[in-house]
This record gives C-alpha cells, sequence and structure tokens, in this order.
C-alpha cells in the first residue's frame, strides 16, 4: 500500500458547485420548523472533507434527538488551476487557493456555523494492524506499539502522530467440540499514523477562513460511521475518489483493515482522453452523463478496462483479507463521488461475489420528504462529511 501519495496542500482546484442550497434553500424550512426549539447556531457542526478534487461540506444541527439537515455542498478545485484547470481534475493546489475555495463553497451553501469537524484524507494516513501475543498488557501497548509501528511506516516516526486500540477479542468454536470456544493467543491492534504537516496545514487552512475546529478524524471512520448501521455482518466499505478507491474492512461492527488502491475515477476520464484523443472536459462529460451506459461501445469497453484495473487490484486485496482473518465479505457499500458513475453498481454486482449497495448517509437526517430522492443520490459523495458531523453531534 502506498503512505501518504499527494499532500493536503496539493489538493485540486475551483469548479462548480453541485447539490447545495442557496437563495431558495429548502433545507430553511426544516430548520424553521425546529427554529422555535433552540436558537444558538454553535449547535451546529459544519463537516469538512476535501478531497483530490472535490471539497465536501454538510451542516448538521442536532434538535430534540433529531439529527437536522441544514445544509450541504460540493465544489470542483478543478478551475481553481492557473491554468488549462478542469472539474474533475486531480491537481496540486496551494494553501491561499484552498482557503479561496472553502470560502467561496461556504458562502455559496449558506453554511451559519463556524464550528468544524475535518477529515483527514487517506493519502495522509496509514492504518494497520499489530499482532502481538496475548500475554502482552495493554498496558504496555504505550511503549511497545510506536517501537513495532516503525517496521510499518516508511518515514521517520517523529514525523506523524499515532493512536491504537485493541480490537475486540473474537472467541471461535473448535472443529472437535462445536460448544467449546478456545480463547485467541493474540492481541490485535489497530494502529492509525497521521502525517504531522498534514494537520498543520488543516489547522492553518482553518485559521485563515476564520473556522474553529473541533476535532479531525481520518476519513475511514467517517465514511464507516455515515455508511453502515447496526450490521455486525463481514462488510467492505469501498470510497471510489477521483485519485484513489479506499476499501474499509468490517466484522463485527469494527474496523479491522483499511486498504488504498491508487486508482480512481479520474483514471477513467484519462483513459477516455488517451485513446480517443478528446479533451478532459469532453472526457469528463462523458462518463457523467453516460457512464457505461453510453451508445459508443469503443468508449464503453474503453472506460470498463479502467474499472477493470481497479476491481482486480479490488479483488486481490479481497482475497488477502479473507485468508488472513479466516472470514468471507458478505456484502459491500459503494460511497464516493466515482460510485455515482452510471452502469457502474450492475457491472460491480456482475463482477464481485458479494452483495453490493450504495451508502445513503442522508437517511440518519431529518430533510423535507422531496428531497429524499435527491439526498440518497448525492449521498454517497457526501458520507464523509456527514459521518464528521454525526461523531460531533452525538458524542
Amino acid at each position: 500500500m502506498q503512505f501518504f501519495g499527494k499532500m493536503i496542500s496539493s489538493i485540486a482546484l475551483k469548479g462548480f458547485i453541485r447539490y447545495n442550497c442557496y437563495m431558495n434553500n429548502p433545507l430553511e424550512e426544516i430548520k424553521k420548523m425546529f427554529g422555535s426549539i433552540g436558537s444558538n447556531k454553535e449547535k451546529s457542526v459544519l463537516g469538512i472533507d476535501v478531497g483530490s478534487s472535490a471539497i465536501k461540506i454538510v451542516q448538521m444541527r442536532e434538535v430534540g434527538g433529531k439529527t437536522i439537515l441544514e445544509t450541504y455542498g460540493s465544489i470542483s478545485l478543478g478551475l481553481y488551476k492557473e491554468e488549462d484547470g478542469s472539474a474533475g481534475q486531480v491537481i496540486n493546489l496551494k494553501r491561499d487557493k484552498l482557503v479561496l475555495a472553502l470560502e467561496e463553497l461556504i458562502k455559496e451553501a449558506n453554511v451559519t456555523t463556524k464550528r468544524v469537524a475535518m477529515s483527514i484524507p487517506a493519502a495522509s494516513t496509514l492504518v494497520f494492524t499489530i499482532v502481538f501475543p496475548a500475554s502482552v498488557k495493554e498496558s504496555d501497548l504505550k511503549t511497545v506499539v510506536p517501537i513495532e509501528a516503525r517496521r510499518y511506516i516508511p518515514i521517520d516516526i517523529s514525523e506523524v502522530s499515532l493512536d491504537w486500540w485493541v480490537l475486540p477479542k473474537q472467541s471461535f468454536v473448535t472443529p472437535e467440540n462445536n460448544r467449546e470456544k478456545e480463547e485467541p493467543k493474540e492481541r490485535v491492534v489497530l494502529v492509525v499514523a497521521v502525517r504531522n504537516d498534514t494537520v498543520d496545514t488543516f489547522k492553518q487552512v482553518l485559521l485563515d477562513a476564520n473556522l474553529k475546529n473541533d476535532f479531525y478524524e481520518v476519513e475511514a471512520f467517517s465514511l464507516v460511521r455515515a455508511s453502515v448501521e447496526h450490521d455486525l455482518s463481514s462488510i467492505l466499505v469501498a470510497d471510489i475518489g477521483a485519485s484513489r478507491t479506499k476499501l474499509v474492512f468490517l466484522e463485527g461492527g469494527v474496523i479491522r483493515d483499511v486498504h488504498v488502491i491508487n486508482r480512481g475515477s479520474e483514471d477513467i476520464t484519462q483513459g477516455l482522453v488517451s485513446s480517443f484523443d478528446i479533451s478532459f472536459e469532453e472526457a469528463e462529460d462523458i462518463k457523467k452523463r453516460s457512464g457505461l451506459n453510453v451508445s459508443d461501445e469503443l468508449k464503453r469497453n474503453n472506460m470498463q478496462q479502467s474499472i477493470d484495473m481497479i476491481v482486480s487490484e479490488m479483488k486481490n486485496v479481497v482475497y488477502q483479507y479473507e485468508q488472513k482473518n479466516g472470514s468471507n465479505i458478505e456484502k459491500m457499500v459503494l460511497s464516493g463521488g466515482g460510485s455515482r458513475m452510471n452502469g457502474l453498481l450492475s457491472y460491480l454486482i456482475e463482477k464481485l461475489p458479494f452483495d453490493i449497495s450504495f451508502s445513503d448517509p442522508f437517511s440518519q437526517t431529518e430533510s423535507p420528504e422531496f428531497l429524499h430522492e435527491a439526498l440518497a443520490e448525492a449521498g454517497p459523495e457526501f458520507a464523509v462529511a456527514v459521518g464528521l458531523c454525526l461523531r460531533d453531534l452525538k458524542k
């Protein structure tokens, strides 16, 4: 697994805002309904997900035990590039441009709170497990985990912040006697490493944008919180972004592993560009407007080839996980902007051996009924931002 790819300061650029609520924000009606219960705007929280080609934001509020969706929005960063920028591109972006994009999105989406929860992207994190003998006490982990973690982290340990916790023990039934349970002989620890310079960059971005940070969270955890509810089966959450695809494995409602495939939806666009000598804008339009339902068979086959590269690596990762953990993935939940490509769901159902469905994070919020269909459509793209808000409001 490649670690730390592109930095936060190398995010991409400016473009269009979609799925957001402007002057005649329909979500204003539900805000008015609950307005009399409490008018303190700081009870609201803004989840910010900075991706490699877009920024996604969601503002939510908890009132009377209900989680209220107040506004949400997404801005493509491609046009913030000084020359030849396009929506959907993955491009390095300086901090001042990132701040500008965030400020414009906040303004257009009618955000009313300064309180922020922000995700740390997969490119700047590493999540892995370390297996210790059961004889290692939890009180000893503070000493032994940083020592062992050095073997997994390809940069100096002083450049990252570490967090870890012991995964729940899983007793199992022995073949000899299905009534007897054998205690595990290992202690499995899930470790998260985050680049310090990434956090420092985000702190400065929020400071420049006059926002108050409540916490940062690795995006895999926000993603799972918004995408999986009360399900203890073996689940794979696959987030298809512009530059990479994140795979999060869960067992018993607990994250067991995280893997990053360094291919994403932009690779599909670039495949069209290189094969048919068309502009990035035209290729992106074909992908977004028609996807795998495009009438041109050559273009459809080309996109399928790009997807097959992701699927092939996904199968390898799933196989390795199942062999290592002795369990089979039962379900897959799709999220990320790239997951909504026309025809992709049915194509993946043909290629992969488990049940597949879309993430529906907005189903955990209260919103006007006439928006439910639009929110279900937009949901996979906003899963991380919703997950951030849910953690903040329910803590």
